[in-house]
């Protein structure tokens, strides 16, 4: 291949332009092969100047600097989309970039490793192919199209400078772009934040016009605000979030038309930020930073915002100015949270409303950590911006995350689940919370594919605070069936020692009676009916805990574990517990102690919380811990505690049936009494033998 020196070069365009003027279809370069000499390869490390007509078959690659210089009206030179060191466009006549097939078939965008400079009011179309500028940028003309000019350098931060004008500009460059020399320049349909910042500032700063977009990615940004000659919307866009909004919003409320979060895991806005026409979420929008610095969305508009994924809502304070008194839902800050007003005389004057959602937080007040673990405020202003609370009548949807487990970091229905049927919506006055009745037709629904929970209350009189709470107050209650080994007689066990009146009333001051601080102030006026004996029920935050619970109990005949009048679910508040995740440990005086494997949602609830005892699944060391005494009426094995602990060692062994031994025939209420018949006997003996080698495995 014949290989052309740039001086030849040179000399063959002014010899070719100082003998004939050529036309725009015409070659001022055409370095294609002909019958006597293969193509050329061209190399440049000076400059080329196309002064007229068009370049044909050029190298993949041009070095030195490439202008071209058409200056005629009407007529235009074809840019090829190959990789240029410097390019230079000049003069009135339209250069447009031209798709250009490479050596080996395919096609590239046209690029520039150096400077780009298009200048002096050439208008360069860039539609057919995108431009790659790898270094400084010096716009002073027109450069229009759908494709875009691409700051694409990955070395160095790159300079962009001129006031002339950009359909498409896209900053993709991890170093960023620096505006300099005061910019000036303005863009006309889209400015996209790939990667890296663009730099900006009052100095140095650009116009976006009317009605154009910003599209932000994850990993590009904008570090000032610039001139808004109109209406602007916001785009975000990528893989994870957004922390900081900053110059691409504008300060002047009037201006954000439209806003598209189309993050994979939300935004984060750090100043209000109102929105004029339409609000579009594919994840989150948080408006609270952190406790210091919470924020405000504002839509102006009648248009709901559109949510488009399971995860998408308004985390924070969400406020609309345009209300509507149509019985129609105006949306809140996810599909299930929404208020109707029925016509224009229930809304009391009411202008706009705000609401504040809070995920995954409990309402900050008193009994606030027994609802739904979510913040629901709301507030709104008349016609006069003047706080409107009472005097409303208008129906509230309220949604909740509910996931199909309570570990589930996303699951906002926590230890209320098991009565979720009865949650309804509660509003906080006067140091209570009061509940809001839905119809009774309208217990809380479930959107199992999108983890959700929803309802909605039928008639909402007054703003303020509210939470998501039980309609029957949720007492915090336990509820517990357990057997002992040494009373069970035939299906039930035995209540010798009530019947002979020696159960005391108050706890001796033995084990485990006198874990129980509050045992002193046991009192009872007579045991009640079907009493066994006094049980202990420890509650542990882990497993290995130091500082545990304790509550003493009655044990029916028939199982049941019973507040000390005998008959109700024992109390677990008054100062004594706090709702959590417990694991439960059962202590009686003479059998080996067991312990739940998992800790037990104890939560008020409507229905209380139940733990069955004699169910080896739930219990650490599972059939271990326990043994067979009988059969339940099913058929089933019934298990029980085991007995023979006398010495309350936690292990079964010859000293259990030593103690045994030395006590026997005496009669009262006696620790060796084992099968707890009011006498020690040799049927007491038994259990300590049978049981040998038997250990507790609580910790």
């Amino acid at each position: 291949m014949m290989k052309l020196k740039l001086i030849h070069i040179v000399c063959l365009i002014i010899l070719f332009f100082a003998s004939k003027e050529l036309y725009s279809q015409r070659y001022g370069l055409d370095n294609r092969p002909d019958t006597n000499r293969a193509q050329g390869k061209i190399f440049n490390n000076g400059t080329i100047k196309v002064k007229r007509g068009q370049v044909n078959a050029l190298n993949d690659t041009i070095g030195g600097r490439f202008e071209f210089l058409e200056k005629r009206v009407g007529l235009e030179q074809a840019v090829p989309a190959i990789v240029f060191n410097q390019l230079v466009l000049r003069y009135i006549a339209r250069k447009y970039v031209d798709s250009t097939r490479l050596s080996n078939g395919t096609r590239i965008p046209l690029t520039t490793m150096g400077s780009l400079i298009v200048s002096d009011s050439v208008p360069f179309e860039v539609e057919r192919e995108e431009v790659n500028a790898k270094d400084s940028v010096y716009n002073d003309s027109r450069i229009y199209g759908k494709r875009d000019v691409r700051l694409n350098g990955d070395i160095i931060s790159q300079d962009i400078e001129g006031n002339g004008k950009f359909s498409n500009l896209n900053i993709d460059n991890p170093q960023g772009a620096d505006i300099i020399k005061g910019g000036g320049f303005r863009i006309n349909s889209k400015l996209e934040l790939t990667r890296g910042e663009l730099r900006n500032n009052s100095d140095s700063n650009f116009t976006m016009a009317d009605s154009t977009w910003i599209v932000r990615h994850i990993n590009g940004s904008l570090k000032s605000e610039p001139d808004f000659e109109g209406h602007v919307s916001v785009k975000y866009m990528g893989n994870g979030s957004i922390n900081t909004t900053t110059g691409e919003i504008p300060s002047d409320s009037t201006k954000l038309l439209n806003l598209r979060n189309e993050t994979t895991q939300g935004i984060t806005i750090t100043r209000n930020i109102t929105v004029n026409d339409t609000l579009y979420l594919k994840s989150p929008i948080r408006t609270e930073p952190d406790s210091n610095n919470k924020f405000v969305l504002t839509l102006t508009t009648l248009r709901d915002p559109f949510f488009d994924g399971a995860d998408a809502e308004i985390d924070g304070s969400f406020r609309r100015t345009a209300l509507h008194y149509d019985s129609l839902k105006i949306i809140f800050n996810n599909p299930y949270t929404w208020t109707l007003f029925r016509d224009s005389a229930s809304s009391n004057g009411l202008r706009e409303m705000t609401f504040r959602i809070k995920p995954r937080t409990f309402p900050p007040i008193i009994g606030g950590d027994i609802k739904v673990k979510r913040v629901f405020q709301i507030s709104g202003l008349d016609g006069n911006s003047v706080p409107v609370i009472d005097g409303v009548n208008f129906v509230l949807g309220f949604g909740w995350r509910h996931t199909s487990s309570t570990t589930d970091t996303l699951d906002e229905t926590q230890g209320l689940r098991p009565d979720f049927n009865y949650l309804i919506l509660q509003r906080w006055t006067r140091g209570n919370w009061d509940n809001i009745e839905p119809p009774s037709e309208t217990p809380p629904k479930l959107d199992a594919p999108n983890q959700w929970a929803y309802s909605l209350a039928s008639s909402v009189f007054s703003l303020g605070e509210f939470g998501i709470g039980l309609s029957r107050g949720g007492k915090l209650e336990l509820s517990a069936t357990l057997f002992l080994e040494g009373p069970y007689r035939f299906g039930s066990m035995a209540d010798d020692l009530r019947q002979t009146g020696l159960i005391p009333l108050t706890p001796p001051n033995i084990y485990p009676y006198n874990l129980d601080p509050f045992r002193p102030f046991i009192n009872l006026v007579s045991v009640p009916d079907s009493i066994v004996d006094y049980i202990v029920i420890e509650f542990r935050k882990n497993l290995n805990a130091t500082d545990p619970s304790y509550i003493t109990c009655l044990l029916k005949k028939d199982g049941s574990v019973v507040a000390l009048d005998g008959k109700s679910p024992v109390v677990l508040a008054s100062g004594r517990l706090d709702a959590g995740d417990y694991y439960l440990v059962v202590r009686h005086r003479n059998h080996l102690s067991i312990a739940t494997e998992n800790p037990v949602g104890i939560y008020p609830r409507a229905l209380g919380n139940y733990v069955d005892f004699t169910d080896p699944q739930i219990l650490l060391g599972r059939a271990n811990a326990v043994k067979p005494i009988g059969k339940r009426q099913d058929g089933s094995i019934l298990f029980g505690m085991i007995a023979g602990d006398v010495n309350n060692d936690g292990i079964i062994d010859n000293n259990d049936f030593v103690l045994t031994w030395d006590d026997r025939d005496f009669e009262g209420y006696f620790t060796k009494d084992i099968n707890l018949s009011g006498i020690v006997n040799t049927r007491d003996l038994n259990f300590s033998w049978n049981n040998r080698g038997r250990a507790t495995l609580v910790p």
